[in-house]
């Protein structure tokens, strides 16, 4: 009888799971801004047998890293294609079937636990649901896998505190689809290392993290040696500018000097990265001085009459010497104080739709302007959208107000969990720990994008909700309440 109900209780989590996934991938289809090029290297994956950006109709063949990332992303893409069929609907179904074979899993693992149904059926539904991945599920891009594999993650950690030992083989796996699907998943080994040293002496941890980095080296090294014999160098490049490989690494660095949010970026780095160049737009608190101003000016001028060519060494070496004096004018500013001003966003950014719907599909091609009446005007011009645009309004404060909640709570329970421990507060420091390494990182090299911190938000979200869930439990038996 146990095991029947078990069962039933799997298949209703699954079902809401997957069910609210292609309610909203039916609804709002979306494809994102790289999924072009996942989808070029699927299709020469399955035509040719090749990783390549090249057309794959013509069978050429171009060797490359994988596309955006690492081949992850697009293998997995073939793999579905070969199972479901090519089309866009059956990428986003598959990644949700994978998402919700991490619920389970993770369910399953805090079961075994906690010895509490309730508990893992409780985290269950608040992951199924969840605005910080249930939105994701809808676009071609690595999102869905990501947070799937971060939920796999989580859920060894849980079976090592509870077994007592590090689960070196299944972590590695983890590990490596998670590099594979994105680079910037090597932030997962923070919480692994945290884990190994809780759960073991220091001279063990260290044994099980050699083995587990010689595990995860072998797959990447191998896909390294066979991209540099080919041309492409020991390591993939981390932007990319289109019909061309150099970078305009000067233009990037003075970006770099006042950026804050990926609203910004939008105006005056993704145009540049297209080679669009009239279309840079850049507001008036980028700059320190009316000098500074003429001189970006006078250097924009000239690269707009260029459009849709390289962008010239020369302008990019003038962009390097503005930021340079800018960075040695105001070291704090450019090493601590920014980096700080893009972590808050990341996570308290109440613009952002958080993958719902958002502000380009409501408003199609009006959507620029309306971006720099918000950074020009402020507060006004956002009130004046919320007015115009309700459903907008809606799915940005759902998302932002679920995301300041875990905010909250999660501070909350960073001091709480000073003075009281339970059996779940080591999983919560590995969660803490994940996200305040990935969003440094990422506010350290500028990539501001609320999207990028959702994989140390769904880990956060699992860590609260077991620790409250295990708090709230022993209330409960305190006052003589049974489970």
């Amino acid at each position: 009888m146990s095991l029947l109900f078990d069962r039933w209780i799997y298949l209703l989590i699954a079902t809401i799971a997957l069910s609210s996934r292609l309610m909203l991938l039916l609804l709002y289809p979306q494809a994102g801004g790289d999924a072009m090029e996942y989808l070029q290297v699927a299709r020469n994956i399955v035509l040719n047998g090749c990783v390549s950006l090249s057309d794959p109709t013509t069978g050429e063949c171009l060797a490359d890293w994988g596309g955006n990332q690492l081949p992850g992303y697009p293998i997995f893409i073939s793999a579905v294609w070969s199972v479901m069929g090519d089309s866009l609907t059956s990428i986003r179904v598959g990644q949700s079937i994978i998402y919700v074979c991490a619920v389970l899993y993770l369910m399953r693992a805090i079961v075994r636990m906690t010895s509490s149904r309730r508990i893992g059926v409780a985290v269950g539904i608040i992951v199924s649901l969840s605005p910080i991945a249930l939105p994701w599920a809808r676009y071609i891009l690595t999102e869905t896998l990501a947070l799937a594999i971060t939920l796999w993650l989580f859920a060894e950690l849980i079976e090592s505190m509870h077994e007592k030992c590090l689960r070196v083989i299944p972590i590695s796996l983890c590990l490596v689809a998670g590099v594979f699907v994105r680079i910037d998943l090597f932030s997962l080994c923070l919480p692994v290392m945290a884990a190994g040293f809780v759960i073991h002496p220091p001279i063990n941890a260290m044994k099980k993290g050699l083995i587990i980095s010689l595990i995860m080296l072998i797959p990447l090294s191998a896909w390294s040696v066979r991209s540099a014999s080919l041309g492409l160098g020991w390591l993939p490049p981390l932007v990319k500018v289109d019909g061309g490989t150099r970078i305009p690494s000067g233009y990037l660095e003075w970006g770099s000097t006042w950026s804050k949010n990926e609203y910004e970026k939008s105006l005056w780095l993704f145009p540049v990265l297209s080679r669009q160049y009239q279309r840079v737009w850049i507001p008036e608190f980028a700059y320190d001085s009316q000098a500074e101003h003429g001189i970006i000016q006078a250097l924009l001028s000239e690269l707009a009459q260029i459009d849709h060519s390289e962008f010239p060494e020369h302008i990019d070496q003038g962009f390097a010497k503005v930021a340079e004096m800018r960075k040695a004018r105001d070291p704090m500013r450019q090493h601590l104080w920014l980096p700080l001003q893009r972590s808050v966003y990341m996570w308290a950014n109440v613009m952002t739709s958080g993958g719902f719907p958002g502000l380009a599909e409501m408003m199609e091609d009006s959507h620029e302007h309306k971006l720099r009446q918000v950074v020009d005007e402020g507060p006004e011009a956002l009130v004046n959208l919320i007015r115009e645009y309700p459903l907008l309004a809606f799915f940005k404060g759902m998302s932002g107000g679920y995301r300041l909640l875990l905010i909250v709570l999660t501070a909350y329970l960073a001091v709480n969990l000073i003075f009281r421990q339970n059996s779940a507060s080591p999983l919560f420091w590995f969660a803490f720990l994940f996200a305040i390494g990935r969003t440094w990182v990422f506010s350290m090299t500028y990539n501001t994008s609320t999207r990028y911190i959702v994989e140390a938000a769904i880990a956060l979200e699992v860590s609260v909700a077991l620790v409250l869930l295990l708090m709230f439990s022993r209330r409960q038996k305190r006052y003589g309440k049974s489970e």
